[in-house]
């Protein structure tokens, strides 16, 4: 029997980044869960943030969009909210979409994003906590975010990200390492260097996929690396498809 009841699937909302937008991890998880069919679920997504957008105006304009939303949404028992929240901006915009929803009596889960959320303290330790001791459901990405967070939700799961990759019949593997985020120390790249340094690598390449961090300087001198900066997601997965 589908979730929602005996002859309606669960709806689930996603609130988050743009998905359309090449930038974020949020934007492609959201992608992901949108991609994935499956009859028990009609799933759907209210951008809150544009991460492409010019100015803070620019990035924000989706916000309106989701307040509109939530001040006519009604609790039902066929509706479930998932919030994707991370750190700075969103722990306030995102936040406060889980105050609303729950006075609309809609059930909401919250998703924890970002590694900084790790080592915070203050005000975004104490606004981390409040936001997720409201959600219905938090779900965590890793142990680390459940051991430091676990206690302030009232039920908690976790999940690490999965990586879907298409798999084409027809795709060759070729000898390649692929990594697709932030360039940067936050994603680890300088330890995926270091790493990479100190293992024979003769007739492998070690593709890097994504914006570069502006207080990181990527090293020109480590042989068989190549850095394609920011690209479409199609181009993320055929890499990732043949590596």
């Amino acid at each position: 029997m589908p979730p929602g009841g005996a002859d309606r699937p669960l709806r689930v909302v996603h609130f988050g980044n743009d998905a359309d937008s090449v930038r974020g991890g949020i934007a492609a998880v959201i992608r992901q869960h949108l991609a994935k069919h499956d009859g028990r679920l009609a799933v759907s997504a209210i951008s809150t943030y544009d991460p492409a957008g010019r100015g803070h105006g620019s990035r924000n304009r989706p916000y309106g969009r989701a307040l509109r939303w939530i001040a006519t949404a009604r609790g039902r028992d066929d509706l479930v909210a998932h919030v994707h929240i991370s750190q700075g901006g969103s722990l306030l915009r995102e936040g406060l979409l889980v105050l609303l929803l729950r006075l609309r009596r809609i059930p909401v889960v919250v998703t924890l994003h970002g590694s900084s959320s790790l080592s915070n303290g203050g005000a975004a330790l104490r606004l981390t906590s409040f936001v997720l001791r409201r959600a219905t459901l938090a779900h965590f990405l890793s142990e680390a975010h459940a051991a430091r967070y676990g206690r302030a939700a009232r039920r908690h799961v976790v999940i690490p990200n999965a990586v879907d990759v298409d798999q084409d019949a027809g795709t060759v593997k070729q000898p390649h390492v692929v990594f697709a985020g932030v360039v940067g120390t936050r994603k680890g790249v300088d330890l995926l260097l270091e790493a990479w340094r100190s293992v024979p690598s003769a007739d492998w390449t070690l593709h890097l996929y994504g914006p570069q961090d502006g207080d990181y300087a990527l090293p020109q001198d480590v042989p068989g690396v190549v850095v394609h900066g920011e690209v479409e997601p199609a181009t993320v997965q055929a890499a990732l498809a043949a590596a």
